[in-house]
């Protein structure tokens, strides 16, 4: 992996790229970029099939496919917290053809907990959007018997170590999200990691864990029907499909934990192709259809600049940083 100051020179050149992207894209190439696309392009999504990144993508790709006249092709390239599909992507032609759709975890969370990458996360992406903040609700099996966070964290006290929560991974949103939870509450989980979120999903739902944070969307059938209980939010006001179900934060001040999803380019992407993809996913993310239905799997839709993303990407990068060594110093 490049050193820090190596990563902070080639944030300073993330921002002057995307800042041209706003400001010379007329001397960078209109008349290509107004061409674009003249062939499919590939999305990138470094997840299973199934899961929110997956979902998202495919309903964003069939909006810009009907609009541009060319097929967006999402690839589900899963593995190693995102990292294969976001390594694709890095080392693809700078053409605007390869693009990554994707959750931060790739960008701000392996980058810290990985030994080595094969991308530099400054240095070799350029930001197109971001699409979208991701909700989380804490959910439990009814076996564990709590109807409340206060209570989830007094059973959590009486029996340390042993109520085993599931995650997407190390490093996934499911998991750092109740780690900050465990470190807030001052309470002992046991962490069972699998390969993707669904397949965590499918556990709960059979009883052979207990608890697990999860999209909303995902969980909410499942809630009604009382095969799980709802004991909070993730993010720092409630979430409109839950009624009831109230923010942790209420009870440990403090407590929020959110991601995103976004979409980037290789470095070297021509400024005016950045400009032009930029303007159409704002505009199909902007779509009521769209915002409707990814609001029902858990996304808070919200488009932005090349430079905002930028700027978003260096907070949660170094936010996220200091949550995980916060989380390793506790486990020593």
């Amino acid at each position: 992996m490049r050193s820090s100051s190596t990563r902070s020179g080639s944030l300073h050149g993330v921002f002057r790229y995307v800042a041209a992207a706003t400001l010379t894209a007329a001397a960078a190439g209109v008349c290509s970029a107004a061409d674009f696309p003249i062939k499919p392009i590939t999305l990138i999504a470094p997840t299973v099939p199934g899961g929110a990144v997956d979902g998202s993508s495919r309903l964003i790709a069939d909006k810009l496919s009907q609009k541009l006249g060319q097929r967006f092709i999402v690839e589900n390239r899963p593995g190693a917290n995102g990292t294969i599909g976001a390594a694709l992507v890095a080392h693809a032609q700078s053409d605007g053809y390869t693009l990554l759709f994707t959750q931060n975890t790739p960008l701000v969370v392996a980058p810290h907990s990985m030994k080595s990458l094969s991308y530099d996360v400054f240095a070799d992406f350029i930001p197109i959007t971001e699409v979208g903040k991701i909700q989380l609700v804490l959910v439990t099996h009814p076996s564990l018997k709590v109807g409340s966070l206060g209570e989830f964290i007094a059973v959590a006290n009486s029996n340390p170590g042993k109520i085993q929560y599931g995650s997407g991974g190390e490093g996934s949103d499911h998991h750092l999200a109740m780690e900050l939870l465990r470190i807030s509450a001052g309470i002992r989980l046991n962490h069972v990691p699998y390969k993707a979120g669904p397949q965590g999903f499918a556990d709960l739902l059979g009883g052979h864990i207990s608890a697990m944070f999860i999209a909303p969307g995902t969980a909410a059938r499942q809630v009604a029907d009382g095969r799980l209980v709802a004991l909070g939010v993730a993010s720092a006001k409630p979430i409109e499909s839950y009624p009831g179900v109230p923010p942790i934060g209420r009870l440990l001040p403090g407590y929020e934990y959110e991601s995103w999803f976004a979409v980037f380019a290789p470095k070297g992407t021509p400024a005016a192709v950045v400009a032009k993809l930029n303007a159409e996913f704002q505009a199909a993310i902007a779509i009521p259809e769209v915002a409707q239905k990814m609001l029902a799997i858990g996304i808070v839709p919200n488009s932005s600049s090349p430079e905002e993303m930028a700027r978003l990407l260096k907070t949660d990068y170094q936010k996220i940083g200091k949550l995980l060594k916060e989380i390793g110093s506790q486990l020593k």
